[in-house]
């Protein structure tokens, strides 16, 4: 049984490897806000183990906008505090990787990873409520996550909370009717309520799917046992008898030694910042940027002779996160004529759908509530996600009173980059 668990420990122990996507193609939208206006913008010890152990081993679990960098200091990155967290918590450094995992949050404060992996340092130091409290935050914001309900549920049966932990249990194998540690898990905690008829039938759907789990069994004939029906289990074979089967029941000792679900170290989710429509799941938001980011679309446009007289300002990309990139220059030309122009050369950024070009008042806008919050135009829809362009600028406005270039994906309400303009740096 030893060499069966630490090769599972070994296995759990392994992070995905981190594979980002970072391009694709502009889909349009008619759903581009006013110009005007705000935009819509996761058992078995050896036999005699005395008191049950829930899952409970180490599991093992993205940048954020921050202010332009000076050339010698890169921002500060939620994903390189993510990656050290998950380093920290393999190498049982648990409370330097929780203190990791609070800046990845504060950070980034939609990563559901962040509050896994966080969850999963806290029920390796026996923080069983707070544990719980990462849980359900997982779950708020990805409501089909089995590891979620997998982990919080261990957490509710080290806190003896064991109806919760049955519920937990229960949505696992609803999600992942295969899962044969959330059943054994369920009969744990049917065991240890009292429900000796729940526990029977966990224990026997363990033993269907592992035969040799020998804590299985001596937890199926306690069950057995709790229903006053002992004969119906064949101790044939088992290194335990009645004796201790009576033993156990009395005393309420059972075997198992679960562990939790491992620690995540997944792509940088491209739907991070988005406002989830409420006739979709964030799945499928994330399904619907993926496909944009898939493709590059690249334009050349040659710069227009009149527009070559006066820049008004310049800006360049940066980086929203590590999903949403950018980089190249915005400049604001001003004609003899008194006609202003946006251009973008040397430009690309993470395509995505419904992007469009914001003229921002904010002078370097963090978060779709900064756009918000500000009087912002729309110059229309992106045409490109690399390349040279002209944007038009509409008659009469002033634009000394806008501060940063925004590319903005309208139907989500999410700040793919951002290039803040500096008048006085030309």
């Amino acid at each position: 049984m030893k060499k069966r668990k630490h090769l599972f420990l070994s296995l759990i122990l392994v992070g995905a490897v981190l594979a980002l996507a970072a391009c694709g193609q502009t889909a349009s939208t008619d759903d581009a806000p006013a110009s005007t206006s705000t935009p819509v913008p996761e058992p078995a010890e050896d036999v005699g183990q005395a008191v049950p152990t829930p899952r409970s081993e180490a599991p093992t679990s993205t940048p954020a906008p921050v202010p332009s960098p000076t050339p010698e200091q890169e921002p500060e990155n939620a994903r390189s505090h993510f990656d050290t967290a998950n380093d920290l918590l393999k190498a049982g450094q648990v409370l330097e990787a929780i203190e990791e995992y609070d800046t990845v949050l504060s950070l980034e404060s939609g990563f559901v990873d962040g509050y896994f992996n966080r969850g999963v340092a806290f029920l390796e130091i026996e923080e069983w409520e707070q544990a719980v409290a990462d849980y359900t935050k997982v779950i708020e914001l990805t409501p089909g996550d089995a590891g979620a309900y997998f982990n919080r549920g261990l957490a509710f049966l080290k806190s003896r909370k064991r109806q919760e932990a049955i519920a937990d249990y229960s949505k696992v194998i609803e999600l992942t009717p295969n899962d044969v540690d959330a059943y054994f898990n369920r009969g744990l905690a049917a065991l240890e309520s009292g429900k000796s008829e729940q526990a029977v039938a966990d224990y026997t759907r363990v033993v269907e799917f592992s035969p040799d789990n020998i804590d299985a069994q001596f937890n199926l004939a306690v069950a057995y046992y709790g229903l006053r029906e002992i004969d119906k289990f064949d101790f044939t074979g088992h290194t335990f008898g009645i004796e201790d089967v009576d033993t156990a029941n009395l005393w309420n000792i059972y075997r198992g030694d679960p562990t939790p679900v491992s620690i995540r170290d997944e792509q940088f989710p491209l739907s991070i910042d988005a406002e989830i429509p409420s006739d979709m799941t964030r799945s499928e938001v994330e399904a619907v940027m993926e496909e944009a980011a898939k493709i590059n679309d690249e334009l050349t446009e040659a710069m227009p002779d009149d527009m070559s007289s006066e820049v008004v300002s310049e800006g360049s990309f940066r980086d929203q996160n590590a999903g949403h990139r950018g980089s190249g220059r915005a400049i604001i030309y001003l004609s003899a004529g008194g006609s202003a122009m946006l251009r973008l050369e040397d430009f690309s950024v993470t395509n995505g759908p419904g992007l469009h070009v914001f003229l921002s008042a904010h002078p370097d806008p963090k978060s779709r509530d900064d756009v918000k919050d500000e009087a912002f135009i729309d110059l229309g829809e992106l045409k490109a996600n690399m390349g040279n362009q002209n944007y038009g600028i509409p008659t009469g406005v002033d634009v000394a009173k806008y501060h940063s270039v925004v590319i903005y994906c309208v139907p989500f309400n999410v700040v793919f980059s951002v290039a803040p303009l500096d008048p006085d740096g030309i």
